[in-house]
């Protein structure tokens, strides 16, 4: 063959190739992508991101794109996906998890096969600190107390090596508490803790976390509760009534023995506490109830208990007293007269157990055996919140506002000289002529027998109730934890009772190291 024919069976070879296998056809239309959700996310070293990557294709008007390929790549990191591409569903979106590496510089690519279509880029931080629970989460403690146990995290690597020498920042999230310091630092184990003092909500919440980009939190819980009622044992104070029924208001005490009577506010009628150290009554506690101020027993089955305001009764019958007989509460005096409601009672006493005294606003006083019941004169219109009698003479002491100081001297109520205009809130002596009184601005006040006169007593905190078991073992309790103690010499302030500012109104005890104190939270 001659080289024309050659040339020319080579060109019609081409022609017709080319006439046959035509593989041009029209170009696709061009698209635009854009990140819907799942960039910047953080996630511990080796694990995926909470959420997927997610991705939108749509054309130029903005219209979805449906089964269009996306390709997917880890472009810097060390991670890895759960798929090399996915196929975009109806709303024109495609997905894929990612499992993050164990460097700083975490990338990943997403890019489609249509020409001129531009790629779009994600990126992540690993954790590189854990913060994690070790102790003191979901403890239940009392409100304004710190809880029994600290906080307690680790900080570790994601490996779970311990990272010392590391600040923990602490905070309160839900409940009005506080935490001892706001960061402490990791020990040598990677452990570091915080003492938390509750709020005086129910449900409360704290966390604790590093400053590292990313890190996680630990979050802790703790359930908070009344500490209505402390005990001393001589050595340390303990909550013995504590609940989150936020009706109870534990004003002051009494008893006999191990049975112990609590009353305040909040609760139809007082609540008892027997040896076994089982609380009864406290379901009656539901706000519209009974004020009660004042009780004292003389037997687990002889009590008697003063009341105040009825609220949220039509009845409004205040200032009764009750009597228990170890199993019921019975109105034993009505504090009316001709119809008309007489003021509340504020404290009740005995002298003995046929002798009971009930004082109260505007100067009341009334006295009876437990059968029969009267008023008696007492000569002011001051209010009277405090009573004592003697049971060894016919002498009574009642306190109250502007320093008033009554003393029964066997016929008729005398006002004595208190040499102060402090409110007096209670009263109690080993003798007539050994009486201590009490009352606001850290006042104390003693009598031998002739004479009031002022103590020192270290405080300035409202002093609202006082119990003895001798003349040198007297307790007095009062604002803000504030606890006195008498061994004979001088009043010593204690340390407060579960280390917390509770407003103690009400003491009353057996011995030295077998005392109560009442918290009207």
């Amino acid at each position: 063959m001659n080289k024309l024919s050659c040339a020319f069976a080579l060109l019609l070879a081409v022609a017709v190739s080319g006439c046959g296998n035509d593989s041009t056809g029209p170009a696709p239309d061009p698209v635009v992508m854009a990140i819907v959700s799942g960039n910047e996310q953080h996630a511990l070293a080796g694990q995926a991101v909470s959420a997927p990557l997610v991705v939108s294709v749509k054309t130029l008007s903005g219209d979805p794109v449906a089964n269009a390929k996306v390709n997917w790549a880890v472009e810097s990191g060390g991670g890895s996906l759960s798929a090399k591409s996915s196929l975009t569903d109806e709303s024109g979106q495609a997905s894929v998890t990612w499992t993050i590496g164990q460097d700083n510089n975490q990338s990943v690519k997403a890019w489609t096969d249509v020409p001129g279509s531009q790629p779009i880029r994600f990126s992540a931080a690993p954790i590189l600190q854990r913060v994690t629970i070790v102790s003191g989460d979901a403890q239940t403690g009392s409100f304004g107390a710190p809880l029994p146990a600290p906080l307690v995290v680790k900080v570790t690597t994601p490996s779970g090596d311990p990272v010392p020498n590391v600040k923990v920042n602490w905070g309160v999230v839900a409940g009005g508490g506080s935490v001892s310091a706001a960061s402490s630092t990791t020990d040598a184990s990677g452990v570091a803790s915080i003492d938390w003092t509750l709020g005086s909500v129910v449900n409360e919440a704290a966390k604790a976390w590093t400053d590292a980009e990313g890190a996680e939190s630990a979050n802790f819980s703790a359930t908070g509760e009344k500490a209505s009622v402390l005990h001393f044992d001589g050595t340390s104070w303990t909550s013995v009534l504590h609940t989150n029924n936020l009706h109870v208001s534990v004003r002051a005490l009494s008893g006999v023995s191990s049975t112990v009577f609590a009353v305040g506010g909040g609760c139809t009628i007082p609540l008892v506490r027997n040896s076994a150290g089982t609380w009864s009554n406290i379901d009656k506690c539901s706000g519209n109830v009974l004020s009660v101020p004042g009780v004292v027993a003389f037997a687990p089955n002889n009590a008697y208990a003063a009341t105040g305001n009825w609220f949220g009764s039509k009845l409004l019958q205040p200032g009764w007293i009750w009597h228990y007989d170890g199993s019921t509460w019975t109105g034993v005096y009505t504090n009316s007269a001709n119809g008309t409601v007489l003021p509340d009672l504020k404290a009740i006493g005995p002298r003995s157990t046929s002798d009971i005294i009930a004082v109260g606003a505007k100067g009341l006083i009334v006295r009876g055996d437990g059968t029969s019941w009267a008023q008696q004169t007492s000569g002011t219109s001051s209010d009277l919140l405090g009573v004592w009698g003697d049971p060894n003479s016919s002498a009574v002491f009642a306190v109250g506002a502007g320093g008033t100081i009554l003393r029964y001297d066997g016929a008729n109520w005398v006002a004595q000289t208190s040499g102060t205009t402090q409110t007096l809130y209670g009263v109690w002596a080993s003798s007539a002529t050994d009486v201590t009184a009490v009352g606001a601005n850290g006042t104390i006040l003693h009598y031998d027998g002739t004479a009031w006169t002022p103590a020192t007593s270290g405080t300035t905190e409202d002093l609202r109730g006082i119990w003895g078991s001798s003349p040198s073992s007297i307790f007095i309790v009062g604002l803000n934890g504030t606890v006195l103690q008498h061994s004979g010499n001088a009043w010593v302030l204690q340390p407060r009772p579960l280390n917390a500012p509770l407003p103690l109104t009400g003491v009353w005890g057996t011995s030295p190291t077998d005392v109560y104190v009442a918290s009207a939270q």
